[in-house]
């Protein structure tokens, strides 16, 4: 099956960051996905396993 994202649920989770720069939801060798560098928090994305 093929959709497009915006028509799926998902769930986020925020995740504090220690400062500004230290990787806190992908590791040093993962491609950088919603890091959102300089903000306080990062997400990350997953399906909704809610019904």
């Amino acid at each position: 099956m093929f959709a497009m994202s915006v028509h799926l649920a998902f769930t986020f989770k925020m995740i504090p960051r220690a400062d500004a720069t230290t990787r806190v939801a992908t590791g040093e060798s993962e491609p950088v996905f919603n890091e959102n560098p300089g903000a306080p928090y990062a997400a990350t994305r997953g399906p909704s396993t809610r019904h």
